[in-house]
């Protein structure tokens, strides 16, 4: 289980990365936000958001070890 306080500070942490793709969508840093997100997403439980964020980076096919990661 996950604190209430600690899903607090992951969604907004989210919020940052989502910043990040945002600002600097062709950047190898969009893709590692994309990841990070997928990544808190699966730790508060979210798999469905989690699979959604991991298909976005694949579908971006950008030459990074990202893709490979999560493709894989």
């Amino acid at each position: 289980m996950i604190w209430p306080k600690a899903v607090k500070e992951y969604k907004e942490t989210l919020v940052e990365y989502q910043k990040v793709i945002d600002n600097y969508p062709n950047s190898v840093w969009s893709d590692k936000a994309g990841l990070k997100i997928g990544d808190i997403y699966e730790r508060i439980n979210e798999s469905k958001a989690a699979v959604e964020n991991y298909k976005k980076i694949i579908s971006n096919k950008k030459k990074d070890f990202c893709n490979y990661y999560v493709s894989y």
